[in-house]
């Protein structure tokens, strides 16, 4: 039998999630076409384990059995689709819990049909190491606080995935609210926050109070359990909604009051207009009053000065008058005092 598409997706989704159990692989891989039932997916593991693709693991002390992928599976599988994470060597089943809670938190929430795409630590912490996700911060710190999963919503959100199943010290769980609010501060960037227990879930609910309401939820397994995947998404989007709302209320609301404040400054620059023309106007009205007076006054000036002239020209007159009628009885004089003599 040859590698069919959804076999080279099994082997791919074995290395991003360490291991799967029969049922979760038919889940993952086979229940969304031809398969009804896990038979057909027992059918392709069993031929993918038969020719060293993927390798059955027995948990200790259990008949259940879980497969991981080969380094052959690898191989295969890089030379088709490229840059692969690798597989593990070995199931750890000492953090079994918490991986596999993982995988069914990932079935749930691609089976809401939301999410476009998931990554899980294993993939991230891969992309860390090669530096196409290198920072300032360094290399180790960052790599042993990756969040658990990064999934993509179709509405454009990038959704962070934190599971804590046991009880840490409050200085680890301090530095890991810290790397998720620095990731939080990208556009777009939520949190979905599961805890085991109500004791933890207290001490994280403290550290993320000053995150933005719509950005992050914590709840606990059992909430998270008896709520569903699209419930939580849900109230993810629904608080994203009232958030955007609320922005742009307090928009409107500082829209509005610029306007009001611009229409006040409005005023008082119309107020302060007015006041101006109205005081132009009263000095253009005395300047109007001034200068008919000093146009009366030149007028009464020309008329004064014509008044004078004219006077002159009598007095003038009579003067000559005057000096002729002198002249005359000068002679006269001189005449009588000739003939007197």
């Amino acid at each position: 039998m040859r590698l069919v598409e959804k076999d080279l997706y099994c082997l791919r989704w074995l290395c991003e999630m360490n291991f799967g159990s029969v049922d979760q692989l038919w889940r993952a891989v086979w229940r969304r076409d031809e398969s009804r039932s896990a038979k057909y997916a027992e059918e392709r593991l069993r031929f993918l384990e038969k020719d060293g693709y993927i390798k059955r693991e027995l948990m200790p002390g259990t008949k259940q059995r879980f497969f991981r992928c080969t380094k052959k599976g690898h191989d295969v599988l890089s030379q088709v689709r490229g840059d692969v994470v690798p597989p593990i060597r070995k199931i750890n089943f000492g953090q079994f819990d918490h991986d596999n809670f993982l995988i069914e938190l990932r079935l749930e929430f691609e089976k809401t049909g939301a999410i476009k795409s998931f990554q899980s630590d294993r993939v991230l912490k891969a992309e860390l190491f090669s530096g196409k996700n290198s920072r300032e911060r360094s290399r180790y710190e960052d790599y042993h606080m990756v969040p658990d999963a990064k999934m993509l919503a179709r509405e454009g959100d990038v959704i962070w995935l934190e599971y804590d199943r046991t009880k840490k010290s409050y200085d680890r769980f301090k530095e890991k609210a810290y790397r998720l609010d620095d990731r939080l501060r990208a556009p777009h960037h939520r949190l979905i926050w599961i805890v085991e227990d109500q004791g933890i879930f207290e001490m994280v609910k403290d550290l993320v109070s000053t995150f933005r309401d719509d950005q992050v939820i914590v709840i606990t397994r059992e909430q998270f359990l008896k709520a569903g995947a699209a419930a939580v998404l849900e109230d993810l989007s629904e608080r994203k909604k009232v958030a955007e709302r609320k922005r742009a209320e307090q928009e409107n609301s500082a829209l509005r009051l610029k306007k009001k404040a611009e229409e006040e400054q409005f005023k008082k620059e119309l107020e302060q207009i007015s006041r101006e023309l109205e005081t132009a106007e009263l000095t253009l009205m005395r300047l109007t009053e001034e200068q008919a007076a000093l146009e009366k006054k030149f007028f009464r000036k020309r008329e004064l000065e014509a008044e004078v002239f004219f006077q002159m020209r009598e007095l003038t007159a009579v003067i000559d008058k005057k000096s002729a009628i002198k002249k005359n009885l000068s002679r006269k004089l001189m005449f009588t005092s000739l003939m007197i003599d």
